[in-house]
Parts: structure tokens; sequence; C-alpha cells
């Protein structure tokens, strides 16, 4: 049976939800926060009966949802009604479409929900990979159907299930064609009956206009980052200290300044240098009421505390001087109270010029815990949300991200809250930095996909926390296998374009979350393997203060600890590994902008492995994770070893461990203790042959367009 089916848009139904809660205690406010308001801690608040029970029924749109209760705005606690956790400390709401109560999901039983078929044709569920290549995504029903294909390009494209939240599934195909507009259609199926999805009978249209290429800086491609978090790296002038000012090292808090400088990080340049990093990431240096300095005041001078504008330019002069670039921290969502158009807003109210630059909700307004009287971050009364839709808003932030580009030297900007911004807010941006300089950096700050922002007229890149959790669920907690990590990896490859992967920023730390060695609990093997990963896959490295030496912090804010300057602490073996490490990379074109490629998925043996590709060598790089040594050997035709990085392993010429070089048709074995993690880098005529070692049996050639598969050992 073959149906049509118009799948645009999720309609917009919304359920009925009742939350009820009975605190322990007495609070005076209970409000429900969860992600179906945008964890907004004020804006749902429920009301308490005479019974004792807060209750407040809200209209929510089917979908899954983490949520908990907050007490007097301070005090998290879980739902006990519905005790499926999501995070530690959290609920967890499904809230199904009313049309799945009609019958059950199951596959193979000839089924097809149409309430769980939705395509969104925008950049939501397209992606334009590269010229030739777009990937295209249909959600469906949770176990309801057995397939999916995309039709385009005159021919059926097979789509994978790429996840799940248990209520609706994610299903990705890649499809391949010449031509700059692209009509498709969908077609799923279970058992016997075939559903075509498409736009009210005719195809969805694709066009290559609406999709540009993002072409990321060309400097990223070698680039490795330093990520400071100005007030807790290095206090070089105590004069500038904020009063009061806690003891350097003392435990951190969230609200205490610890004094550091742009004079402590320029009397510190030498540890940048010696790492060999190619870029720092400041955290805010705008003028702010707090240390983190994400509620700015203004924009256009460096704050007071951290020391004055021409501290900051000479600072920048000696870091080019060192090959080092500048990005900033641009926080363009909100502002603090005493922010001047926020300022003038309260004391003028209707009357303000700056009326339309926030979301007013009532006047006069009240910067207070729980207000309801303007729109806040998270519902954060000393956070107000900007206009950013508002082209005088955008007028003045253009402005203030274009002039710090051109004017100061500034290499680009990490844009702080990104996915909260209005789009229209970065395509201009983007137009006004890339006036002030071409090969300025925008990087935006998404803990999720990113690909929406990534179509060419916004961002450059994203800080990629997907990649992130992949790397510690498989190196750090090893709660995944080798078969998963790869599918993750290969996943997130394929949702972003092909030319911003090389340009994604690869974090293992930073200031919003635990620190590397403290989730690795101590473990240095752990650490390494992560660390080595991290420099050896496409994207670019970020080092968070500190990990190179080894600091410990779990979350926000001990993970904002003060630098250890004394290097008592110190791990002196990791910082000489980080910083081999960094000069690897720069020093290898296959590391730096090589080609990837899978070669060993090794489920049983706990090893995985992959290629680096470059027309002029090749890097091998090896992980065991297992708790028996692993052996690799690779047939030479001509040329031999480049260079070797490795952790609990070595490399030597077959049956000859003292012989230095290697002769066509020797071989190479690579040996790698349990924990162990290496880097080789080849300059033979290298190809067939090492893939077959690395798999163990034949390596199938990549493929070019298509789904891609990996030599992987079953």
């Amino acid at each position: 049976m073959l149906a049509a089916l118009l799948a645009t848009m999720a309609l917009a139904e919304t359920q009925d939800v009742t939350f009820r809660h009975q605190p322990s205690g007495s609070p005076s406010a209970v409000t429900v926060v969860g992600r179906f308001n945008g964890w907004d801690i004020s804006r749902d608040r429920l009301a308490r009966g005479e019974d004792g029970v807060w209750t407040v029924r809200l209209k929510i749109e089917p979908g899954v949802y983490e949520y908990w209760f907050l007490e007097d705005f301070r005090t998290k606690v879980a739902d006990p009604e519905r005790p499926d956790q999501g995070q530690p400390g959290q609920s967890r709401l499904v809230v199904p479409p009313a049309a799945f109560a009609e019958a059950p999901a199951g596959r193979g039983e000839g089924r097809v929900t149409a309430a769980g078929l939705r395509h969104r044709p925008g950049p939501l569920d397209r992606i334009r990979w590269n010229s030739s290549t777009w990937v295209f995504r249909l959600r469906t029903r949770a176990d309801d159907v057995e397939g999916a294909v995309v039709k385009a390009f005159g021919r059926d494209w097979p789509m994978t299930k790429t996840g799940t939240d248990g209520l609706f599934e994610t299903w990705q195909g890649r499809a391949a064609g010449p031509g700059a507009i692209v009509p498709y259609t969908f077609e799923v199926w279970d058992g016997e009956t075939r559903v075509v999805v498409d736009a009210d009978g005719s195809p969805f249209v694709a066009k290559a206009e609406d999709h540009p290429l993002v072409v990321p800086p060309k400097w990223l491609a070698g680039a490795v980052f330093y990520q400071v978090f100005p007030d807790r790296f290095a206090n070089g002038d105590p004069g500038n200290d904020p009063d009061p000012v806690e003891p350097w090292g003392s435990t951190a808090n969230l609200k205490g300044f610890y004094g550091g400088d742009i004079a402590g990080l320029s009397q510190r340049l030498a540890h940048l240098r010696d790492l060999g990093v190619t870029g720092l990431l400041l955290n805010p240096v705008f003028p702010s009421p707090t240390y983190h300095r994400y509620n700015p005041t203004e924009f256009g001078t460096i704050d007071p505390r951290l020391g004055s504008d021409q501290d900051f330019d000479d600072l920048v002069l000696r870091l080019r001087a060192l090959g080092i670039k500048v990005v900033l921290d641009g926080v363009f969502n909100h502002t603090s109270p005493e922010f001047f158009a926020f300022r003038d807003l309260r004391e003028k109210g209707a009357d303000s010029a700056y009326r339309d630059w926030y979301t007013v909700l009532e006047f006069p307004l009240r910067v207070e815990t729980g207000q309801q009287t303007y729109k806040a971050w998270f519902g954060h009364a000393g956070l107000p949300v900007l206009r950013t839709d508002n082209p005088t808003v955008q007028a003045f932030l253009d402005d203030v991200a274009a002039g710090w580009v051109r004017d100061r030297g500034v290499a680009g900007w990490r844009l702080d809250a990104a996915d909260e911004v209005d789009p229209s807010l970065w395509r201009s941006m983007r137009r006004a930095v890339k006036a002030a300089s071409p090969e300025a950096w925008l990087l935006g700050e998404v803990w999720g996909d990113a690909h929406p922002w990534l179509q060419g007229d916004q961002w450059d890149s994203a800080m990629n926390y997907p990649w992130r959790g992949a790397v510690l669920d498989f190196f750090v907690s090893r709660s995944i296998g080798a078969a998963e990590f790869d599918r993750r990896l290969e996943q997130i490859r394929e949702t972003i374009p092909e030319a911003v992967t090389p340009a994604m920023l690869n974090l293992l730390g930073s200031h919003d979350t635990p620190r590397l060695r403290t989730l690795a609990g101590g473990d240095d093997d752990r650490v390494r393997q992560a660390l080595l990963f991290q420099f050896t896959y496409p994207g670019v490295p970020v080092v968070y203060y500190g990990d190179e030496v080894g600091m410990e912090g779990g979350g926000d804010p001990d993970c904002r600890r003060c630098m250890d300057w004394i290097g008592a602490g110190w791990d002196k073996g990791l910082l000489q590994f980080a910083r081999d490490l960094v000069a690897l990379r720069k020093g290898r074109s296959a590391l730096r902008e090589g080609s990837y490629q899978t070669a060993r998925v090794d489920e049983a043996a706990g090893t995985f492995a992959f290629l680096r590709r470059t027309g002029s060598e090749v890097a091998v790089v090896a992980f065991n994770r297992g708790s028996r040594p692993a052996t690799w050997e690779f047939p030479m035709r001509s040329g031999g070893v480049e260079a070797l990085l490795a952790h609990k392993g070595q490399g030597r010429v077959s049956n000859d461990p003292g012989k230095a070089g290697v002769a066509a048709g020797e071989r190479v074995r690579l040996e790698l203790r349990p924990g162990g993690c290496a880097v080789v880098v080849f300059r033979p005529q290298i190809g067939r042959d090492v893939l077959e070692s690395l798999a163990g049996r034949p390596a199938e050639p990549p493929k070019k367009d298509g789904p891609r598969r990996h030599p992987i050992d079953p």
C-alpha cells in the first residue's frame, strides 16, 4: 500500500499538563523550570492550595523534556510523580501527540503513524554538506517504521536512524548530484505499508542559494588555542584589585574576585609560548559587576579591574609577535541591569529611547529575584535579554564586533549563548565583521547540534560539545564501546558541512564544565588518550588553562580555580606530553589538514585507530583501551617513519629494535600496552597495505558520495 502525506511542519498541538509539588518545608514561591519553558526560573509559578500542595497547569507541545521544581528561586527539587530521571536531580516529562493513543507503535505491523512524521524544509532539517552533497532529516514516531529513503537526483538514497528520545526517532540520509535546485521527497515503510512524505503533493525544493557554503578562515587549519578565564589566571597588578579580593588559590566561589588581570597574563606569555599555542581565547573582558563578566555594563573598553585599554592593546601586540591571535568572548544576548540602555529604560519607563531594546512585560521594571516585568536570561533578574531582532540593537552590536576587529587587532569572537540570539543578528554581524576583516573568526557557543547556524550566513564554526561528549564517553568514563564511538563521530561529521569540520573548536573542558583530570578520576591513561585524540582529530584543539598541568576541578565554580603558578602540584610529565602534541600537530600536514578515515574498531580488544592523510604523508593514530597489549605491523614499500609520539607504546622495525632506518620491504611494528596511545607519521608510498594491517583484513576504499563505510573488525 502506498500513500502520500504532507509532512512539512509539526502541528501546533499542545497538551494540558498539570504539575504538583508538596514541599517538605515552607517556601514562599515555587516554580517549574524545564526545557519546555527555556529553563526560565521565574516564568511558570505554582499556586499553593489549602492542602499545602502547589499546582500549575501548562500547555506543552509534544516532546520529551527534563525539568525540576525550584523553591524560592534557589532550591532544586525533582518531581517524585515522574521519577524517570534525565540528569541527576531532574525529572523527565513525556508529552505524546494525542494521535499516538489510537494505536501502539510497532515495527513490522504495517502501520505508519502520520502524527509522528515531520520534515522542516530549511536549515533545521537539511544541510548543504558540500557543493554537490546534501544531508536530509526526517522525524518519525519511535519504533514505528522499518526504513526510510530520500528520493533525489533520480534515485533512492538510504536513510539511517541517528537517534531517539523514546518518543520520536530521527532519520538522516545523504544525497549527491548536480544542480543548484534540488527537488526531493521521502518514503518510509512498515510492513507492506509505504508512505511518501512530500509538500502537499509536490516535492520539497532545496536551493543552493539558500544554503551558502561556509568558508572558514584559512589560518584555523593549523591553529591550537588556549582558553583563559581572566580573573583566575594570574594577578600581575594588585593595584587594580577589587575590594574585597579573595586570597589567590583559595576555594573558588560563585561571587568572589581573585584579582587576575591583563598584567598577570602578560607576565605569563612564556608559558603560552613554550606550550606552542597559536591562539588565545579570552573569557569576557568588558566592564561588569561580576568576576565572570557575562553581564556587561558596556562594550567599548576594558574592565579597569583587568587593566587599561592600553594594557590590552600592548598584550595583543606582544601576542602577535609570538604568532598568537586573540579571540574575545562576545556576550551579545544579554546585559547587566547597569548597561546604559537598560538603566535609561528603568529611569524613564515607556518614554525611554531604548524601550524596544528589551522585552518589557510591564512597568515599572523591578530588578529583583523572581521578577516578571522584563524578559531575562533563564529568568535571572541580573541578565536582561536584548531584543536582538531589533535592527537598532543589531546596528549597535555590529559596530561593537567590527570595531574590536578593525581597530584593536582582535582575530574574532566567541559568541556566548549563541543559540539564544535571533539569527538575523548573526547574519548582520557576519557582514559587518567580515567587512572589517575577511579572515575574522565567528565561533558560536551551542551545546547541541550546531548545523542550523553553519549554513554560510552566520557562524564559521562552533564549540564542538557533541564531539566532547563522545570523546569523554569513550576515553574517560568508558561508557560506550568503539563501535558506538565511531558511529557518533561519523554522525557529527555528516551533520556539519564538510569544510567546517576542520574549523570546529574541539574542547575537552571549559569554564562551564568539570575539568578533564577530575572527570578521569586522576587516571593518567584516560587523560592522555583523550588529549592525544583531541590533537590528532580534525578540528581546532583548545586547552583550558591549567588542564595542561593536570589541574583538578568539579562543576562551576570549582572548574574556575586560580592557576597554580608555584607549580608544586603540576604534572610535569603531562605538560611535556601536551607540548609534544602541539609541536607534532603544528609540524605535520597530515594532522593539520589531512583527510580522516576510521581504520580499526575492535570491540573485543578495545582498540580504535584512524588515519589522517595528505599527498605527502600519512598519520596512523591508535588507542588501546583494552586489558591486553595490542600490536600492529605495517609493510613499507619505501620511505619510513617520520615521527612517533606514544604513551605506553613504542614503534620499531620488526625483529630489530635497535635499527633506526626503514628499508623498502621491511615492516614497522607499533606496540601499545593497555591504556596506551600513539601517533605514527609515515612518509612512504603507503595506502591499502596500512589500512589492511590496521583492520586485519582487506580495506574498502572510501566512497565519495552516499553512506560511507569503514574497514572495521567484526
